[in-house]
């Protein structure tokens, strides 16, 4: 080139550096965990560009896992570096990449690093809830939440839930359950929500905890307690003057329309429970079973006695009534009927009445009853066949959910809701049994007891808290050789331990209040 016709020689080709960012910042990184960024460096010159050393120049926290030191980087051309940041404390990092090379204007740049060491951090909210105090047998609820409030993510690895006493609180923890089987991580201000059930069942204080571990390192562990108080409705105390001479009158009425053999056959070859039940406790029992559409008494022989030979086969040979009577079922008429005609001496049913026995009716039926008036007016007239009313209770094994009416399904069939017969058998302490199931052992054990003498079996008046019985007899406490059965509320006495007649039976409890 020349100016003004003077010869000028060109510039000598220079190499220059650039790099982008000039800044590394890391900013959160939990401790002792690796975090990478990339780093480009350029040169923008028009010789190549010598990499001659490149350094971290501060703590051990910075690190440059890909290093281009000895690269040559031709003009135009770039090249990457990697930088690491590896935290060991909670604190604030800073350092420099140094950089050299053999660019004329800034032989040495300078890439400064910056980061901060943070730890995950876990809170449990409420740390504590009190429920306050409850009727016993109410529910209530609470949520709790699981939070990282900490600057990083929280790594979840389990949970544990107590409750003393052990029935009272409960944990739904599908939400931290579904959590963990995801790798349990929590970001920075998520949370996961638990739900904590409490069911006081006793009148005392109940404490619960939910304990949950993670990665937080100044509290591995997290707490998070719960508190309530059971409550009685009430207090009570029933009465009883020791009578009976041991004697029991079963009357079964058992459906015998067109959608009942199944169920027949159910009875038939779960009486086995009923039947080992009231022999084992030595009852003087009579066993007789009608139907829903007759007073009769059926088989041969009408009554069975713990003297009759293979009694529980008798009974299923009786209650196989078949399937053709009538499908308007009157459960509470014929079975009060089949007892007044015991109760005249006449036939079938002769043999089987006994004034000072307890009188037993359980009807079996998949349909309501159809006797016609209020089952109350029923109830009545039963209790009037005996001088003491409490010497007559009534159950039913029908549509029910084992407290209320109610139409079922299930594996032992279909069945509409049992009315009139719950509301029979819920009025003398009777037991409940559900007649879609496939297997009624239970219900027949059940049967079996309150089927006991009264001298055996003690009804209360209301829904006793287990814990709060005390029993009394002739004055003095009496703390073993009874037990409390809840599915027919009564206290009963185990044989070698029933009151003598004439002695009195006091049971002091107390009682489930309204929710």
């Amino acid at each position: 080139p020349t100016v003004e016709g003077q010869l000028i020689a060109a510039p000598t080709p220079q190499p220059y550096i650039a790099v982008d960012p000039w800044t590394g910042d890391f900013g959160d990184v939990k401790i002792n965990t690796t975090e990478n960024a990339w780093v480009t460096i350029y040169n923008v010159g028009n010789a190549d560009l010598n990499l001659n050393s490149i350094s971290v120049n501060g703590p051990a926290a910075f690190a440059i896992p890909t290093n281009p030191q000895g690269t040559i980087v031709g003009a135009g051309g770039d090249t990457q570096m990697q930088v690491s940041f590896t935290p060991t404390y909670e604190i604030p990092y800073t350092g420099m990449v140094d950089i050299d090379s053999n660019d004329p204007d800034e032989p040495t740049v300078y890439v400064d690093l910056l980061g901060d060491g943070a730890t995950p951090e876990i809170e449990i909210d409420p740390w504590y809830y009190d429920f306050g105090q409850l009727n016993a047998g109410c529910p209530d609820s609470t949520t709790i939440y699981v939070r990282s409030v900490g600057a990083v993510p929280l790594e979840v690895y389990g949970y544990n839930y107590t409750s003393s006493p052990v029935n009272g609180f409960t944990l739904d923890g599908t939400n931290l359950d579904t959590l963990i089987a995801g790798g349990g991580e929590l970001v920075p201000g998520d949370s996961v929500a638990v739900t904590v059930d409490f069911y006081p069942d006793d009148v005392t204080n109940f404490v619960g905890m939910l304990a949950v571990s993670s990665d937080d390192p100044l509290q591995p562990t997290a707490n998070g307690d719960q508190e309530g108080d059971g409550l009685a409705g009430g207090y009570y105390s029933d009465n009883f003057n020791q009578q009976g001479n041991n004697q029991t009158d079963v009357i079964w009425t058992v459906d015998n329309s067109c959608s009942m053999s199944d169920e027949q056959s159910t009875l038939g070859d779960d009486f086995q429970d009923f039947y080992t039940v009231i022999s084992n406790a030595g009852v003087d029992f009579h066993i007789s079973v009608n139907t829903t559409d007759s007073a009769n008494f059926r088989g041969s022989p009408t009554v069975i006695d713990q003297y009759t030979p293979n009694g529980a086969t008798t009974f299923a040979s009786n209650c196989a009534a078949g399937t053709t009577g009538s499908a308007t079922e009157r459960g509470l008429m014929y079975g009060y009927n089949g007892a007044v005609m015991a109760q005249n001496g006449q036939s079938p049913n002769q043999n089987f009445w006994r004034t000072d026995a307890g009188l037993r009716v359980i009807w079996v039926s998949d349909e309501p009853d159809y006797s016609g008036g209020n089952w109350s007016t029923w109830v009545s007239q039963y209790q009037a066949l005996k001088t003491n009313p409490d010497h007559v209770i009534l159950s039913a094994i029908c549509g029910t959910n084992g407290y209320t009416a109610q139409s079922c399904n299930g594996a032992g069939g279909s069945a509409s809701a049992g009315t009139g017969y719950v509301e029979a058998a819920n009025a003398t302490g009777g037991v409940l049994g559900v007649i879609c199931d496939a297997n009624w052992s239970s219900v027949m054990n059940n049967l079996g007891w309150i089927s006991v003498s009264l001298s055996d079996t003690f009804p209360l008046t209301y829904q006793a808290i287990p814990n709060t019985i005390t029993v009394y007899v002739n004055g003095i406490q009496v703390t073993n050789g009874w037990t409390y059965d809840s599915n027919i509320n009564s206290v009963v006495f185990d044989p070698n331990y029933v009151p003598n007649n004439g002695d009195t039976v006091d049971i002091d409890y107390a009682y489930y209040g309204s929710c």
